[in-house]
């Protein structure tokens, strides 16, 4: 039987995420998923709003370990290696 574990990521270190979008999972059971702007940079996608966390980012989450991050000015994830 498989296993089937739930993901949800809304804030990172007490903060609202930006937009996140484009989720991954790499065969070691990370995590990876893009956190633009793009959400709320206008009205156009949703309420136009100042980051909290102050950056755009691509964050990894290992269920195994922790939290990390890497700034990016406007990140997006397609695909991820295996």
């Amino acid at each position: 039987m498989s296993q089937v574990t739930i993901f949800r990521a809304d804030r990172y270190e007490g903060k609202p995420l930006n937009s996140p979008n484009n989720v991954a999972v790499k065969s070691d059971g990370t995590v990876w998923f893009a956190d633009p702007s793009y959400g709320i940079s206008a009205a156009y996608e949703g309420s136009k709003a100042e980051s909290e966390i102050g950056s755009c980012n691509v964050y990894c989450f290992d269920p195994r370990d922790a939290w990390s991050t890497q700034k990016l000015a406007l990140p997006n994830i397609a695909a991820i290696w295996v």
